[in-house]
């Protein structure tokens, strides 16, 4: 799968491969990913989508770690980036995406 664009990448690493995307059939799958739900994807070393394992350490279908609800007020995902987000944990891959919840979560919110 070409995005056509290179993302950012956090090189956060996971504990289990637990947190599988799964859908009802493929249309709904393409309707988040034509819906723009697609938060976050497991890439490879290459930072192309990951579909298999271990680059996508839970099987999800297109590398889909991440999806947002339409309104964009809640959003779920695997991996954890507050598990790196720390020189105490061990890693600060994680600080940015924290950083930016963090300030985004200080902004007002329009209904």
């Amino acid at each position: 799968m070409n995005l056509g664009f290179l993302p950012p990448v956090l090189p956060i690493a996971v504990a289990h491969g637990e947190g599988r995307a799964e859908f009802v059939d493929e249309a709904a799958e393409r309707d988040c990913t034509r819906g723009g739900l697609v938060s976050l994807r497991w890439v490879d070393n290459y930072g192309k989508v990951a579909l298999t394992y271990p680059s996508n350490p839970n099987g999800s279908p297109a590398g889909i770690t991440g999806l947002t609800t339409t309104d964009g007020r809640v959003t779920i995902l695997m991996p954890h980036p507050e598990r790196a987000a720390h020189e105490l944990l061990g890693s600060t891959d994680g600080r940015a995406m924290m950083e930016a919840l963090v300030e985004s979560a200080s902004e007002p919110v329009l209904a």
